[in-house]
């Protein structure tokens, strides 16, 4: 269920977070030449973008151009996904399998439409129609192309695939198999003044003709059926021509508003009652509808002239000549006389007719002779030589593309430079009087001793500093070195030296000093940038199980109040409270570290999804919600105190059950007060967690009795000791 969204570059998403799938739903503020990912990210999780949604595009006057990654998944374009657009180049992805009957509605501006060369399910041919394969059904016809002949292979001209185009001609092959012209197929054609139907159309869809400029229509089918307000707006037609017709259907308002002076001339052969349907229209004037006689059909059949026409009827037989010299009663005269009218009608349709084929004619070679059918063909090498260039023109606008965003993305890092330049000047300049700052000729004077340990952007060492004279005390620090010198681990160390100076708490590690990195120019030895801290031996995780009860009473106190200190004076968050982040000295003293992921948490709360460890992340993480709050530190603790209860064991449960709101099991031999209290800092509802303060006065409420056999007087002694150094 694509329940959620996301936007990126200006483009909405809708995503799926169950089969990790997005769709194009809509924009906000896009480029003008838009590209498409093969996905996108919400968080640390991708998800595959499968298609262009309904109207996703729509009203959207800005799009110019709408292309796709090179390994695109995209397969469908949805119903009226770019109605009313402003768009004009479409580069169809290799994988497209499926475009909706009306996927280019209302596109007057869009002149290409390419699909790459090796899709199974749609080709460019000729004038860059756009070809169904299956259903050899033509799809899209460039807007501002002048014209075109539609193979004999064709069964259907899809809906919109003409509207708003510029054409003056559409001609149909000889012997052409097409039955069908769709919705709005010409709709707006306003330099399409005549167009003759083969006789195997059988349907004219709704709105077909709609507002079009054209004059004449002919079609030779025996059987058809008219969609709703085909016609209406045509203000320029003057004859509908249907010489051939005997069975027709039509929707009342098909011919509404039709011009009071066109002609609608059917064959005699009508059915009756159809006939006498199509005489009683009035929309809003009676229509004029003339049957042409079957034999006068016959004769316009085999081309014949107006003359002949006379000359036949001038060669009756002597009998028939005979009995008309001997009197002929006024109602024979009567048809008579109308029966030339509508020979008189049919010769000046041919004649018209043929003057408008002359000027196709023309307008295809204004200086050439006239030859066959073949000229408005072309030749089967000419399609190849299109073709390997169509993929040519493919591949370099691929790597247009390609260039565009490394451009963009320099430009971007360049920025992000800037500004990082820009905070370490600022830094310098309102640093404090203990001047943390290390210089260069300082840090040198420490040497890396042993390896403490390595996470994904920096490693830790153990270091000593060189000292001049032996009687000195040699003292041993820690140095945490970010291992390159990328934006993002500048940022992340800035972060960390900010947060780190700012804080002053017995149960929180100490920085000493940070340097920004160099590289000696004596030596050529690189120094990439470090934090100099308080070196501590090992980690609660490491040495929880030698701890005795009292130890871990005072080590619960000691998290609680340095948690507390973090979140209720200094407004931060930690993001990323564990074991392995909690520092442990030789006294079994504990001191939270590792704040390279922390954030103040009084600058609002669309904050940074997808940090932590997954183990001890809140269920508002896990979900990637838009918004959290400092209590994901509250939930980090309950998992945390939950280790330290149980002797370093951690609950059992799967991800998808906290998802769903599930809690795990508490043992029950803890005191009813601490399961309690793993209950509510481990609350799927954020707001049911408890503050710090709260969490101390619990403990202090059940006298620290975590555990049994608790030296407690030793456990309040600390306690005094930390409050006083607060």
């Amino acid at each position: 269920m694509y329940d959620k969204k996301v936007t990126h570059d200006g483009i909405i998403y809708s995503i799926d977070k169950k089969i990790y799938n997005s769709v194009v739903s809509g924009t906000k503020n896009p480029p003008n030449d838009v590209i498409i990912p093969a996905d996108i990210k919400k968080g640390f999780t991708k998800y595959c973008v499968r298609s262009i949604g309904k109207r996703a595009f729509e009203d959207n006057k800005c799009i110019r151009s709408l292309s796709f990654d090179t390994d695109s998944c995209v397969s469908e374009i949805c119903h009226n996904a770019f109605y009313c657009s402003g768009i004009t180049v479409l580069k169809l992805p290799a994988r497209i399998q499926r475009l909706d009957a009306n996927w280019c509605s209302y596109t007057m501006n869009l002149n290409s439409v390419f699909v790459p060369a090796n899709n199974e399910y749609f080709m460019n041919i000729k004038n860059n129609l756009l070809i169904d394969k299956k259903t050899n059904s033509v799809l899209f016809y460039p807007r501002k192309e002048m014209g075109t002949v539609i193979p004999n292979n064709i069964t259907k001209i899809n809906n919109h695939a003409f509207g708003y185009s510029k054409a003056n001609f559409v001609h149909f092959q000889e012997n052409s198999i097409i039955t069908s012209i769709g919705d709005c197929a010409f709709f707006r054609c306003i330099n399409l003044k005549q167009i003759d139907l083969p006789q195997s159309v059988q349907s004219i869809g709704e709105y077909c003709f709609n507002g079009s400029a054209i004059q004449k229509i002919t079609c030779e089918s025996e059987r058809l059926n008219i969609g709703q307000q085909c016609f209406s707006g045509c203000n320029e037609l003057r004859t509908i021509y249907f010489p051939k017709i005997k069975y027709l259907t039509f929707i009342t308002n098909a011919f509404a508003f039709i011009p009071k002076d066109c002609k609608i001339m059917v064959s005699e052969t009508l059915d009756t009652q159809c006939l006498q349907k199509l005489k009683s229209l009035y929309f809003p004037n009676k229509i004029c509808v003339y049957t042409i006689p079957k034999d006068q059909e016959m004769n316009s059949r085999e081309g014949m002239s107006s003359k002949e026409g006379m000359s036949s009827k001038e060669g009756m037989s002597s009998k028939e000549g005979m009995s008309s010299k001997e009197g002929m009663s006024s109602k024979e005269e009567l048809n008579s006389q109308e029966k030339i009218k509508e020979l008189i009608l049919e010769n000046t349709y041919l004649r018209d007719k043929i003057n408008q084929l002359q000027e196709t004619v023309k307008s295809f070679s204004k200086n050439d002779k006239i030859t066959s059918n073949s000229n408005f063909l072309l030749k089967s090498e000419n399609e190849n030589l299109t073709e390997k260039n169509h993929i040519l023109s493919t591949k370099i606008d691929t790597l247009t593309n390609d260039n565009l965003v490394i451009s963009l993305e320099n430009q971007k890092l360049k920025d992000t430079l800037c500004k990082l330049k820009s905070k370490f000047q600022s830094i310098l300049a309102g640093k404090k009087p203990n001047n943390l700052l290390l210089t260069n000729e300082e840090i040198e004077k420490y040497t890396k001793t042993d390896k403490l340990g390595e996470g994904a952007t920096s490693k830790v060492f153990k270091i000593e500093r060189n000292e001049k004279h032996k009687f000195i005390e040699t003292k041993t620090f820690a140095l945490k070195v970010f291992k390159t010198i990328t934006f993002a681990d500048q940022k992340k160390f800035v972060r960390e030296c900010e947060i780190m100076s700012n804080l002053s708490h017995p149960c929180i590690l100490k920085i000493y000093g940070y340097n920004y990195g160099f590289i000696n120019e004596d030596t050529g030895k690189k120094y990439y940038p470090s934090i100099l801290l308080s070196f501590k031996p090992s980690t609660l995780e490491n040495e929880i199980k030698k701890l005795n009860n009292t130890e871990k009473v005072i080590s619960i106190l000691e998290l609680v109040l340095g948690l507390r200190y973090l979140q209720e004076t200094c407004k931060l968050i930690h993001r990323d409270i564990k074991p392995s982040n909690i520092l442990i000295n030789s006294k079994h003293q504990i001191f939270i570290s590792d704040f390279g992921i922390s954030t103040e948490s009084d600058t609002g709360y669309s904050l940074t999804k997808g940090v932590g460890t997954i183990l001890f992340m809140a269920p508002e993480l896990i979900n990637e919600e838009d918004s959290y709050n400092e209590k994901i530190d509250q939930y980090s603790f309950g998992i945390t105190l939950y280790f330290i209860l149980t002797n370093g064991n951690y609950p059992s449960i799967k991800i998808k059950e906290i998802l769903n709101g599930k809690s795990f099991l508490i043992p029950k031999n803890l005191p009813h007060f601490v399961q309690e209290l793993i209950h509510q800092c481990c609350s799927y509802d954020p707001n049911n967690r408890p503050t710090f303060s709260r969490i101390l006065e619990v403990i202090e409420e059940n006298k620290f009795s975590l555990f049994p056999d608790v030296d407690i007087q030793s456990v309040m002694k600390r306690n005094l000791y930390l409050r006083e150094k607060e």
